[in-house]
């Protein structure tokens, strides 16, 4: 699908840049991993050796703003050429402008979501819907896909600024946001949910890709919804109290 070849000319850009702003910031691509927050990083540091006089904030986060200030202060990298530095900039701005164009497809995509896939619409947001199915390479292609892979569609690279990894909560992609999993506060709970809802959005995904010549409904979306909210309102009851059992 073109979002499938965006994205993967997102990732060949950014393999350019990375290679040739190594020569002045190397340190870089393993503080943010984000293609990206880097190109936007990137294009505001430029040469500048002193990264507290550019203002970082809102594209990436604040301790990742402090690592990287620390860090381009003891780089090993060297200034670059102007030549050089006019590629990497070029580099970015691709970047910056194909995301652009894949946010306008799948803004478009949204749009059609209660039309293409009512079902799947109902269970995660047309937002989410969209996404999947842009990722996946159409619906045919997601209604194949088992549910542990749809679970991990669209799962990004943390970007941990110098900080451990053990505060990862789990895999997870586009899923983690849908709200029938981001509300719950228990991560266990968390955790079995998305599960759910995977298993959902695939059994979803094949009742939309299966009725294309006749009116789709989201009567069975509804009906998959309304399971998975039972189901987490079960997991979150308290245990039975514990019979006591008398002494022979």
């Amino acid at each position: 699908s073109l979002i499938t070849e965006i994205e993967t000319e997102i990732r060949r850009v950014h393999k350019f840049t990375k290679d040739h702003y190594n020569l002045k910031f190397p340190e870089l691509e393993s503080l943010i991993m984000q293609p990206i927050d880097y190109a936007k990083v990137v294009k505001l540091l430029g040469n500048e050796m002193d990264s507290t006089n550019v203002n970082l904030d809102g594209i990436i986060p604040p301790h990742t703003v402090m690592v990287v200030n620390v860090t381009n202060s003891t780089t090993s990298g060297r200034k670059l050429e102007d030549d050089e530095l006019a590629r990497v900039i070029e580099a970015c701005d691709e970047m910056i402008e194909l995301d652009e164009a894949k946010t306008t497809i799948l803004e478009y995509v949204q749009s059609r979501m209660n039309v293409v896939a009512p079902n799947l619409s109902v269970i995660v947001g047309t937002a989410i819907a969209s996404q999947l199915i842009g990722i996946a390479g159409g619906l045919h292609k997601l209604s194949k896909l088992p549910a542990n892979v749809i679970q991990t569609l669209g799962k990004a690279r943390k970007t941990l600024g110098g900080f451990s990894a053990s505060t990862s909560i789990f895999h997870g992609g586009f899923l983690l946001a849908c709200d029938l999993v981001k509300k719950e506060a228990d991560i266990k709970i968390r955790r079995r949910a998305l599960r759910l809802v995977a298993g959902k959005v695939a059994l979803a995904a094949r009742v939309d890709a299966t009725t294309i010549y006749v009116q789709k409904t989201d009567t069975h979306g509804i009906k998959y919804r309304e399971e998975i909210e039972r189901k987490i309102l079960k997991w979150k009851e308290p245990p039975p109290p514990k019979q006591e059992k008398p002494l022979p």
